[in-house]
């Protein structure tokens, strides 16, 4: 009897700690997935700016013009 609750509880202890290693697993997967989007929409956004004030600056002088 003690001994099939004992293997009960090592076997759900089993189950919680596996349990937690996935989740860590997803968690790593995602900050990395949220820092590469960050990534990714920082590039994309200077991009669009680049192209926003060369269409500003007419005469090229690094200014915009009026």
């Amino acid at each position: 009897m003690l001994y099939n609750q004992s293997k009960a509880l090592n076997e759900k202890l089993e189950f919680k700690k596996r349990l937690q290693q996935q989740e860590k697993v997803q968690e790593m997967k995602m900050v990395h997935t949220n820092e590469k989007s960050k990534y990714i929409i920082e590039e994309i956004k200077i991009s669009h700016f680049s192209d926003i004030f060369k269409r500003l600056d007419s005469d090229q002088d690094g200014n915009i013009s009026c």
